[in-house]
């Protein structure tokens, strides 16, 4: 049986594209949420299995919403679309299961679905292991292409 997602996009032309990229492949889309709050409340109201949760700013307000979906709704889990690479550990951290690159969405987005849909973790493939690592800035700093630094660190636990 097909899981039962959410997309949770501000963005409604984006949300709209995951939606008919997922209903494109077979995938059983329940909902389009705009924001966190409504994300929550569709959730639980649809009995959502998975969550594909676009990398939204401010980032608190994101990982926020991951964290209050993984406690109160628990989906099996939630997949993150982001553009950024070094946002890996935060992510995992406020529960996200899996994560995929904006750039490969189209590609990758169906497994990551089946992978955390059956109890794994998803990283696209693009992204260095190192990041996953805590306390490795400098791994990770050098697994960055130079125009992908980030101007802001993350901060590592």
């Amino acid at each position: 049986m097909s899981p039962r997602i959410l997309v949770v996009d501000g963005h409604p032309v984006q949300g709209q594209t995951l939606r008919s990229l997922l209903k494109g492949v077979g995938l059983q889309v329940v909902g389009l949420a705009a924001d966190g709050a409504a994300a929550l409340r569709l959730a639980h109201e649809l009995c959502a299995d998975l969550v594909v949760l676009s990398l939204t700013r401010p980032l608190v307000r994101c990982f926020d919403t991951a964290r209050a979906l993984a406690r109160a709704v628990p989906p099996r889990g939630v997949i993150l679309v982001a553009f950024e690479d070094y946002l890996v550990e935060p992510a995992y951290q406020a529960g996200i299961r899996g994560y995929v690159l904006s750039t490969r969405v189209a590609e990758e987005l169906p497994l990551a679905i089946r992978t955390v849909g059956s109890g794994g973790l998803y990283l696209s493939p693009e992204i260095p292991a190192a990041l996953l690592v805590p306390g490795n800035d400098d791994v990770a700093e050098r697994s960055l292409s130079p125009d992908r630094v980030p101007a802001v660190r993350p901060a590592w636990p």
